[in-house]
């Protein structure tokens, strides 16, 4: 129960980046599949905000989201349909 309430507050307010130390571990597993649904939810959020900004050609902004997502191991890939992501080791 306390590693949930330490997730609610982490995520309280929808912040842009949140740091987490073995956010499974000691948790139930509805709350897992919960928190992983979120992490998953949020990437896809990244992804919409940069293919927003490349539509927009705004390619600096673009270009920032691709990198920090490269430091976290998401790889993104444009293609005819849009981008596409994979996660690189």
């Amino acid at each position: 129960m306390r590693q949930r309430l330490g997730m609610a507050q982490a995520f309280a307010g929808d912040p842009k980046i949140v740091f987490l130390d073995e956010p499974l571990s000691n948790i139930d597993p509805l709350g897992r599949e919960e928190f992983i649904q979120k992490i998953r939810r949020k990437r896809e959020d990244v992804i919409d905000i940069r293919d927003t900004a490349r539509g927009e050609k705004n390619f600096n902004l673009s270009d920032e989201i691709r990198e920090n997502l490269r430091k976290v191991g998401i790889q993104i890939e444009d293609g005819p349909e849009g981008a596409r992501w994979k996660i690189i080791s």
